[in-house]
C-alpha cells in the first residue's frame, strides 16, 4: 500500500514538472455588448486599464488609465504593418490618463498592444519622452525602460466573441534593450 502511494506521488511530481508553463492570461471584455472594449488592469501591469470605444461624438477612442504606481507609454498597432499606429503615447505619468480621440479601431484585424513600464525618471527625461511622439518605441534608451510587455488582438463582435489574446501579455524587454 505504502509503495503504490510512492508510486502515484512520484507520478503526479514528474507530471507536473513536466507540464508546459502557459502564458498569463489577459480577458478582454465587452460584457454588456455595446462594442465597448476593456483590457483590465492585471499583476504584470498593475493598474494599468485601456479602453477601445469606437463611435464617440468625436470619431473611436482609446483611452489609457495609468494608476499610482510607474509612468508607463503605450502603444497600438497594425500586426501586420507596424508602421500604422492606432494609438501612441510615449509617457503618461503614474496617476493620469490620455485619450485618443479621431482614431481608427480596427476591427476584425490583429493588433499589437505594447506597453513600457519605466523606471524612476527625472522631468526632462519625461519631457524628452512626450516630445518623441507616436513612434516613440523605437528612441527609447535602455535606462529608461524597466519592461516592455505587449499581447496580440483581435477585436469583434456580433461572433459571440468580444475579444481574443492570442499569447497573453508576453515580456518583450529584451528584444528593446540594447538595439
Amino acid at each position: 500500500m505504502r509503495g503504490s502511494k510512492i508510486f502515484w506521488l512520484a507520478g503526479l511530481v514528474i507530471l507536473l514538472g513536466c507540464s508546459e508553463k502557459k502564458p498569463t492570461e489577459v480577458t478582454i471584455t465587452d460584457q454588456n455588448q455595446d462594442r465597448v472594449w476593456h483590457v483590465p488592469p492585471d499583476s504584470i501591469l498593475g493598474n494599468v486599464d485601456v479602453w477601445f470605444i469606437p463611435g464617440t461624438l468625436q470619431g473611436s477612442a482609446i483611452w489609457l488609465i495609468n494608476g499610482p504606481g510607474r509612468a508607463v507609454g503605450l502603444d497600438v498597432t497594425n500586426a501586420d504593418d507596424r508602421s500604422t499606429v492606432y494609438f501612441g503615447d510615449g509617457y503618461t505619468g503614474a496617476g493620469k490618463n490620455h485619450a485618443e480621440t479621431g482614431t481608427t479601431i480596427p476591427i476584425r484585424r490583429w493588433i499589437y498592444v505594447r506597453v513600457v513600464v519605466y523606471r524612476t525618471l527625472s522631468g526632462v527625461i519625461q519631457e524628452i519622452i512626450e516630445a518623441l511622439g507616436a513612434g516613440f518605441f523605437d528612441r527609447l534608451e535602455d535606462a529608461w525602460i524597466e519592461g516592455v510587455y505587449e499581447a496580440k488582438v483581435y477585436l469583434d463582435y456580433g461572433s459571440g466573441q468580444s475579444g481574443v489574446i492570442t499569447s497573453g501579455w508576453q515580456d518583450v524587454t529584451s528584444q528593446y534593450l540594447s538595439r
